[in-house]
């Protein structure tokens, strides 16, 4: 797969081995929160007060980066609005690119020979491995990180997707770790900023659904 996204890459990195998507309540919106941080990094948009803002509005063939910044630029919404907005139905674009490049198989069963179940098995397993290398290797030093592994080490970090990721090892110094990449000086300040907005709107969003959830089963 040729120039994952960061959307793809949490994705990626979010599938058990059986293919199982590790769902938290915050998977979607950290997803989201991946597209605005593609465009920060590629300075297609800014962060000013609060807002995305477009400052390259020209599209790359990436249908779903354009979409996102044709979106922001057409109406000017705080970093919460867009993670919810953007969130919607971008899970099952992100699984059906991964499967359209050879990066996972779908497969389909029924649980229990009854309910109808969708598996996304990695199939490109030196692309996975490059990951968890990247991400281990960050983890695992004490200096600066390069800004997208950076940017990728908040999205993790913002929904617990450590726990999965270092299941068996001490999870509160990597947890220290992560938010010392995502907090770090390892981009300008648009996409510092951007980092920063994500991760609140993440954390908002996310518990205001959990809240939401927990009220509706009750």
């Amino acid at each position: 797969m040729e120039n994952p996204r960061l959307a793809d890459e949490l994705m990626l990195l979010s599938l058990a081995p059986s293919g199982q998507v590790w769902a938290p309540t915050g998977l979607d919106f950290a997803l989201a929160g991946g597209v605005l941080l593609d465009l920060a990094l590629a300075e297609r948009i800014d962060v000013v007060d609060g807002r995305p803002t477009v400052i390259d509005a020209r599209h790359r063939g990436d249908s779903v980066l354009d979409e996102a910044v044709d979106a922001i630029a057409a109406h000017r919404r705080k970093t919460k609005a867009w993670v919810t907005r953007l969130s919607r139905g971008l899970r099952k674009r992100v699984l059906a690119r991964l499967a359209h490049d050879g990066a996972v198989r779908v497969e389909t069963a029924r649980l229990l020979g009854i309910i109808p179940t969708v598996r996304y098995p990695v199939t490109d397993r030196a692309l996975l491995a490059g990951l968890d290398g990247r991400v281990a290797t960050a983890v695992a030093g004490t200096g600066p990180v390069d800004p997208r592994t950076a940017a990728l080490c908040s999205l993790i970090v913002s929904i617990g997707l450590e726990k999965r990721l270092f299941a068996g090892q001490p999870i509160k110094p990597i947890r220290k770790r992560l938010n010392e990449i995502a907090q770090g000086d390892w981009a300008g300040e648009a996409v510092r900023a951007a980092v920063r907005d994500v991760q609140a709107a993440i954390a908002t969003t996310a518990a205001a659904a959990a809240a939401a959830g927990a009220a509706g089963s009750s």
